[in-house]
């Protein structure tokens, strides 16, 4: 094991435009910052500059909105404004719901998982370091692809093996702060499976497996940044890792059967109303939000039905 880790970064890096080769800029900057690679450096790269090269960059100013979004945008800047955040367009909104497969949540904020897979705020969709009011960068549709592509050219043009990852920066629950993550990787395998490895007094270790792709893309974004401090590329050193040729991001998403925190507490109450027919409870004059009768609603009609033919018919007191 090497004694240091270095995080290197690309200074003075131009600023992108659609078509740009990323990985011919990458190689320029190189020379302008008298960096040369060595074997086994990690290439981290912004998300944002990958979206503009390939032209993702939209004005919302464009978009049709449909009564979905009208909806859901009432629905999250009742409870964004209370809590003095910044109020999302009903254009923010239906592009969310656009580059989105599933809203898993919906609050004070979108929380929604990409066609990719990643659970994340606003489906990845960024306005900053975008040029322009109304626009927004959204994510690259295949970052794997783009990162093999950048990879490729580098180890070809100067002749060193690297790995390569595209970063960008996600919330997390129940802590507060964005931090860097890996969205596209190429070289390098998504996770470390520590498994069967023993601790310093012999365990074996049953269950730990290392983030290691995320662990990198946060060490990077401490050089990075994420306001005007114009520095898209960095460059870590002296990680030993192993290469690999067929790398996957997907190998870092948790299966939606496996996570905790998606759905679980529906399904429970699914199965539940299901062997049910009748619930006998004593009125409250509590005042209950409409909202939550609604979704007890949509419980409700799960529950056998002795009148199959009957209509529903609810009324609201």
């Amino acid at each position: 094991m090497k004694n240091k880790i270095e995080i290197l970064k690309l200074e003075n890096f131009p600023l992108i435009n659609e078509g740009d080769d990323i990985a011919e800029i990458i190689l320029n900057s190189l020379k302008e910052n008298n960096i040369s690679l060595q074997n086994g450096d990690i290439i981290l790269i912004a998300q944002s500059i990958i979206s503009k090269s390939l032209g993702l960059i939209r004005n919302l100013s464009e978009i049709e909105v449909t009564e979905n979004a009208k909806e859901l945008h009432k629905k999250v800047t009742s409870k964004a404004k209370p809590m003095g955040l910044p109020e999302r367009s009903p254009e923010l909104i239906q592009m969310i719901l656009n580059e989105s497969k599933e809203i898993v949540k919906s609050e004070h904020v979108l929380i929604t998982e990409t066609y990719h897979g990643f659970i994340c705020a606003n489906a990845g969709i960024d306005k900053s370091n975008v040029e322009g009011k109304n626009m927004v960068s959204l994510l690259p549709s295949e970052p794997d692809i783009e990162a093999k592509k950048i990879q490729e050219k580098i180890e070809g043009e100067l002749k060193r093996n690297i790995a390569l990852i595209i970063t960008d920066s996600f919330g997390r629950p129940f802590r507060n702060g964005a931090v860097g993550v890996a969205i596209g990787i190429s070289g390098i395998s998504a996770i470390l499976d520590k498994r069967g490895c023993s601790d310093l007094f012999g365990n074996k270790l049953q269950s730990t497996i290392v983030a290691q792709i995320d662990n990198l893309a946060s060490a990077a974004q401490l050089v990075m940044g994420e306001a005007n401090e114009g520095i898209p590329v960095a460059i870590i050193r002296g990680y030993e890792y192993e290469r690999r040729e067929n790398s996957d991001i997907k190998d870092i998403i948790r299966t939606k059967d496996s996570d905790l925190f998606r759905n679980s507490n529906l399904k429970y109450f699914e199965e539940i109303l299901k062997k049910r027919t009748s619930y006998k409870k004593q009125f409250s004059n509590k005042e209950i939000n409409k909202e939550i009768i609604f979704d007890c609603l949509k419980l409700a009609i799960l529950a056998p039905n002795a009148h199959n033919s009957q209509p529903w018919k609810f009324v609201i007191l």
